[in-house]
C-alpha cells in the first residue's frame, strides 16, 4: 500500500483518482496499487526505481581495482563536469562541430554531438569515492540521493559507473508538474449500480510551492585558481586536492607593482657576441583522457610511483613527467598535487 499512501501526501482526492482510473480497462482498475503508481508517474512526475541490481553490496573501502563491484552510497557533491565534441556511438573525441558530419576513427562518418562526463563524490560508512558517469547517462543522481551503483574501480582510484539504481521502495521527485488542464468528460459507458448520491465538490489540489534556490556564485580556488559553482564544490576540491578542511583558511596575498623589483637591462659587451638562445622545442599535446587521469590523481594525492606504474602499464611510450606537467600537477613527498 505504499503508492496509495503516497497519493495522500500529494493531496490527491479519491474523486480525482477514480476519474483517472476510469480511462483504463477493468482488469487494470482492479489493481489500485498499480493505478496509484501510474498516476504519480504520469501526473506528478515522480521517478521510480529501475530494474534491481543483483549482486553483493561491497563497502567502498573493500573495493578491488579491476573488479566489477556494487556499492550503496549517498551523493555528496558533483565535483567536475567535462564537455567535448565526440562520437554519439562510442563517445570518442573527434574533430568537428556539433550537429555536423565528422569522421570517427572507429565508427566512420557520424553526426558529431556535445558529450558530457560527470564526476560525482559518493560516500558510505567506510569512506568516500569519486565516480565518473559516461555521456550515455542523460540523468545522474542528485546531491543527497542514495543509490545502488555498479562499476569498476581503476588504478587511479576512480570508479566508472556502468549502471545505477535508486534505493528500493523510494520515490525520488524530479519536478512538480502542474496537472494538464483538459476538459473533463464524464464516462457515459459506466452504469450506476447504487442509488445516486449528491456530488460534493472537492477542493482542487494546491500546487507545491517551491522555495527559490540561492543563485550560484562562482568561487575561485586560492591555490590553483580553479573556478567552482559554489562553496561546497570548493570545499570538496580543497579537501581532496590540497588537504585543506576549510577553503576560507587560505588567504590570497595580491602582488602589487611596488613589490616587484625591476631588473636592470644588461648591455652586451662589445668584445663577446653571444648567439641568441634557440626556442625550446614544444612538447606534443598528450591525450586528454590521460591528462584527466593525472589531474584526478593529483586531487587524491596518489603516490608518484604508483601513478607512473599504472600509466606505463598501458602506455609505455608516455613521458610521465610531461603528462603530470600538462595536467597542472606537481610531484610532492606525499604524492601528486594539483597546483
Amino acid at each position: 500500500m505504499v503508492w496509495l499512501e503516497r497519493l495522500k501526501e500529494y493531496g490527491v482526492s479519491d474523486q480525482e483518482f477514480e476519474q483517472f482510473c476510469s480511462k483504463y480497462p477493468p482488469e487494470f482498475r482492479a489493481n489500485k496499487e498499480l493505478m496509484a503508481k501510474v498516476y504519480l508517474v504520469a501526473v506528478k512526475g515522480v521517478r521510480v526505481a529501475q530494474a534491481k541490481i543483483v549482486g553483493e553490496i561491497t563497502k567502498i573501502a573493500d573495493l578491488s581495482v579491476g573488479v566489477v563491484g556494487r556499492i550503496k552510497a549517498v551523493v555528496i557533491q558533483e565535483v567536475d563536469r567535462r564537455q567535448y565534441i565526440g562520437c554519439p556511438n562510442c563517445h570518442r573525441k573527434i574533430s568537428g562541430e556539433a550537429g555536423q558530419l565528422a569522421q570517427c576513427p572507429r565508427c566512420g562518418m557520424v553526426k558529431a554531438a556535445v558529450l558530457t562526463w560527470r564526476d560525482l563524490l559518493l560516500g558510505d560508512d567506510t569512506g568516500e569515492l569519486l565516480v565518473s558517469f559516461p555521456p550515455n547517462f542523460t540523468d545522474v543522481p542528485k546531491v543527497g540521493e542514495i543509490v545502488i551503483l555498479e562499476g569498476m574501480l581503476s588504478e587511479s582510484g576512480v570508479m566508472t559507473c556502468y549502471r545505477f539504481n535508486y534505493e528500493e521502495e523510494r520515490i525520488a521527485v524530479v519536478e512538480t508538474r502542474p496537472m494538464e488542464t483538459q476538459p473533463k468528460t464524464p464516462d457515459v459507458t459506466q452504469q450506476p449500480t447504487t442509488e445516486l448520491q449528491p456530488v460534493v465538490p472537492q477542493p482542487e489540489p494546491q500546487p507545491e510551492i517551491l522555495t527559490p534556490q540561492k543563485p550560484e556564485v562562482n568561487v575561485k580556488c586560492p591555490v590553483c585558481g580553479r573556478v567552482f559553482k559554489n562553496e561546497m564544490g570548493l570545499k570538496v576540491h580543497m579537501k581532496l586536492a590540497h588537504g585543506e578542511a576549510k577553503a576560507e583558511e587560505k588567504k590570497v596575498v595580491p602582488v602589487t607593482p611596488q613589490q616587484v623589483t625591476p631588473i636592470p637591462e644588461q648591455i652586451p659587451s662589445a668584445q663577446t657576441t653571444t648567439p641568441p638562445p634557440q626556442p625550446a622545442e614544444a612538447k606534443p599535446q598528450l591525450p586528454e583522457e590521460l591528462i584527466r587521469l593525472a589531474r584526478i590523481a593529483g586531487m587524491i594525492n596518489k603516490p608518484y610511483e604508483d601513478f607512473k606504474k599504472a600509466i606505463l602499464k598501458d602506455h609505455p611510450n608516455i613521458d610521465v613527467d610531461e603528462l603530470i606537467r600538462q595536467a597542472g600537477c606537481v610531484s610532492m613527498q606525499r604524492g601528486l598535487k594539483v597546483v
